[in-house]
C-alpha cells in the first residue's frame, strides 16, 4: 500500500493539472465569476490566464442589491473591475489586495489574490515528474540488476562477481535457492 499511495497521489495531481489546463485555455476567451453570500461574499475568477480568490464584505445599505446565493457568471473578454479597488501587489500575473471601505463600492471590506493558472500548474506538475522519476529509476535498476549489470553505472559484471571495477559498488547479493525475500 505505500508504494501504491505516491502513485494514486500523483494521478490525482496529473488529473488537477489537466484540470488547470483545460481552465487556462478556457479563461483565455471566457471569464467565469462564481460567489456564493449575500453580506459576505466568498468568490472565485478566472479570466486572461489567471484565477482569483476573493472576499467582499458588504455595507448594510447596498446588501439589497445584490443577488441571492449562489451566482454563476460567464463573461466575454476583460473581466470585470470594481471601481475603487486598487491590487497592492501586482506583478506578473500574481496580485493580492486588502482594502477597507473603498470609496464608490459599497463595501466595508474587500480581500483577494490571485495567481496565474502557469503557476498553479508549475506547482501540480512537480509530484507527477518525482513519481515518475522514481519510477524510471526503479526500472532501469531492476533491468540492470536482471541482466547482469551494475545497478548504478550499467557496467558488464560477468567478469567481476564481488565489485564493479567501475564505480566500486558491491554486487547485490542473489537470493538463495527456496528463499524468499517478498
Amino acid at each position: 500500500m505505500r508504494r501504491r499511495l505516491p502513485t494514486v497521489t500523483a494521478a490525482i495531481f496529473l488529473a488537477a493539472w489537466l484540470g488547470c489546463a483545460g481552465l487556462w485555455v478556457r479563461s483565455m476567451f471566457v471569464g467565469n465569476y462564481i460567489s456564493y453570500g449575500r453580506e459576505s461574499i466568498f468568490g472565485f475568477n478566472s479570466a486572461k490566464g489567471q484565477v482569483v480568490i476573493i472576499y467582499v464584505r458588504v455595507r448594510g445599505d447596498i446588501v439589497a442589491r445584490f443577488r441571492p446565493r449562489p451566482a454563476w457568471e460567464n463573461s466575454w473578454g476583460a473581466p470585470r473591475r470594481v471601481p475603487g479597488i486598487l491590487p497592492k501587489f501586482n506583478r506578473f500575473g500574481f496580485i493580492y489586495w486588502n482594502t477597507f471601505e473603498p470609496p464608490q463600492t459599497g463595501f466595508e471590506r474587500a480581500i483577494g489574490c490571485g495567481v496565474p493558472i502557469w503557476f498553479a500548474m508549475l506547482l501540480l506538475a512537480t509530484l507527477p515528474a518525482v513519481e515518475a522519476r522514481r519510477i524510471v529509476r526503479n526500472r532501469r535498476r531492476n533491468r540492470r540488476a536482471r541482466l547482469g549489470l551494475c545497478v548504478q553505472c550499467g557496467y558488464d559484471l560477468r567478469a567481476s562477481p564481488d565489485r564493479c571495477p567501475e564505480c566500486g559498488k558491491l554486487r547485490r547479493a542473489e537470493p538463495k535457492e527456496g528463499y524468499c525475500h517478498a
